[in-house]
């Protein structure tokens, strides 16, 4: 909804653009918010135009700090471009207040005040320009809800590099690449990272959340029906990244003795017997590592900790799935965040999946083991 001196007007789209820089040792990031509502007869005149916002701020070093952020003052500026009967009129605001609600994807909610304007709204997040380099960009701004591959423009001596904002399911396959993961756990706020494991049709576990991939030839392969050696050949793309498939033993040869590695067990398809002696066999070598197994698959989970009662089992729980399954003999509960108060006094609780800073304050005031978060950087503050 668009207010402007007391007459409502629909919104027709709204997008925001991030401009980073570096400004003496400091990050300067500056929000552009365009929203556009539709024309509207006013006093017999035709009312259209546009709402430009941009703010400043020096705090903001990834997208979720942004959410329930409320910013007041001389912050930035407004500007008001009404056409009136083909006319267009400016008007430019220097004091205002601008808050952010919940980000859903690339989308957040946001709210401006003016003396003359209101506007309730949600923007879309589409991109970022930097003439910072790719290593100064990382150190000041997190760069996981954006795609890695940017489009480069030169002006006189400098290069600016422009990067698109990731649509939501395109981090469904982001989190289980081994770059990504390798990456992830370097961060000093992660103590283990959860990863998506099927089986191949000659019985080797491989990293992915899906069971069909997408190939750059649009044809669709089938995880369980191909062979890890066909699949190690071809390239697979999800919404503009290039991938190639990466198996557990890649990951466990590099696994930090320190981090913890979740195993959810993907069974869709598979034998559980040879899928329970492909893991076994892959982690009995790294027992000096931390690892973890989960399933939702509760008679596979189950086999499973029956012949091989030395690995740590936890049993994935949801809205509708395993509510009602004997969890005694598991080690641990891996849960969805609104069922964890009934399962936290009964057995050792994994959390998912926590991304909202009231959410993470809650679940400091119970027992639990750990928390699973897509954006722990966001969460920070609240550990």
């Amino acid at each position: 909804m668009i207010e402007i001196e007391k007459q409502k007007f629909r919104e027709k789209f709204s997008e925001m653009n991030i401009r980073q820089r570096m400004f003496e040792g400091s990050s300067i990031v500056t929000f552009q918010i365009e929203t556009e509502f539709f024309p509207k007869m006013v006093d017999n005149k035709i009312i259209k135009g546009l709402v430009d916002i941009k703010l400043d701020s020096k705090d903001i070093h990834d997208l979720n700090s942004l959410e329930d952020k409320t910013f007041t003052g001389d912050i930035g500026h407004v500007t008001i471009s009404v056409n009136n009967n083909g006319i267009w009129e400016y008007q430019s605001i220097d004091i205002f207040q601008l808050s952010f609600g919940k980000k859903n994807g690339p989308q957040i909610q946001y709210t401006l005040d003016t003396d003359i304007c209101h506007i309730q709204a949600n923007t879309h997040i589409v991109s970022l320009y930097t003439t910072s380099s790719k290593d100064t960009l990382k150190e000041n701004f997190d760069m996981d809800d954006f795609y890695e591959i940017c489009i480069e423009k030169q002006i006189g001596k400098n290069k600016i590099c422009k990067y698109f904002v990731k649509e939501e399911n395109d981090k469904i396959n982001a989190e289980n690449r081994l770059e990504y993961i390798l990456k992830t756990l370097e961060n000093p706020l992660v103590d283990g990272i959860e990863v998506d494991v099927h089986l191949t049709k000659d019985y080797q576990l491989v990293l992915s959340h899906n069971l069909f991939l997408k190939e750059k030839t649009f044809d669709y392969t089938c995880i369980c029906k191909s062979k890890l050696r066909n699949l190690q050949k071809k390239q697979f793309v999800f919404e503009g990244n290039v991938f190639k498939i990466h198996t557990l033993k890649e990951l466990l040869e590099k696994l930090p003795a320190n981090k913890i590695l979740i195993i959810e067990c993907k069974t869709t398809l598979a034998d559980h017997k040879r899928y329970a002696k492909a893991l076994e066999k892959c982690v009995r070598k790294y027992k000096n590592k931390k690892i973890c197994i989960c399933s939702f698959d509760y008679a596979f989970l189950k086999d499973f900790k029956k012949y091989y009662p030395e690995y740590s089992c936890g049993l994935l729980i949801g809205y509708t799935l395993n509510q009602n399954k004997n969890y005694d003999i598991f080690d641990f509960l891996s849960v969805h965040s609104n069922l964890v108060k009934i399962y936290f006094q009964k057995k050792p609780c994994y959390v998912w999946t926590v991304n909202d800073k009231k959410e993470m304050e809650k679940l400091k005031q119970t027992n639990i083991k750990g928390v699973i978060s897509d954006h722990i950087n966001h969460l920070r503050s609240k550990m």
